[in-house]
């Protein structure tokens, strides 16, 4: 439609989207997988919680990422509107043992 423009929180979670499966996607350069990743915490609080959650889930459970979801889920955890989705969120996200541990760490 001519003249319409995507809400700021969908462009924002178009950005954030194909950001994460660039770098989830393993990204020919290491460089910008930490670029990327650097952009978390900027991108996270344009993005309704939902999706932020959606997007956790899918790395974890499609893509098969550990370290990804879990800096999702974290920036989640700073956001007050966001920390009603974190436990249900990690409950998806931790698989294994020793990413409990690995979020503590990265909290």
């Amino acid at each position: 439609m001519k003249g319409h423009r995507p809400s700021r929180s969908t462009s924002s979670y178009s950005c954030d989207a194909r950001s994460w499966h660039a770098c989830c996607g393993r990204a020919s350069s290491t460089r910008n997988g930490v670029e990327i990743a650097g952009r978390i915490p900027e991108l996270v609080p344009k993005v309704e919680p939902e999706k932020v959650a959606s997007l956790a889930i899918e790395a974890r459970t499609k893509m098969k990422l550990r370290h990804a979801p879990l800096s999702l889920v974290r920036e989640m955890a700073r956001h007050a509107s966001y920390r009603k989705l974190v436990a249900e969120t990690l409950e998806q996200v931790i698989q294994r043992a020793d990413e409990l541990a690995e979020f503590v760490a990265l909290y």
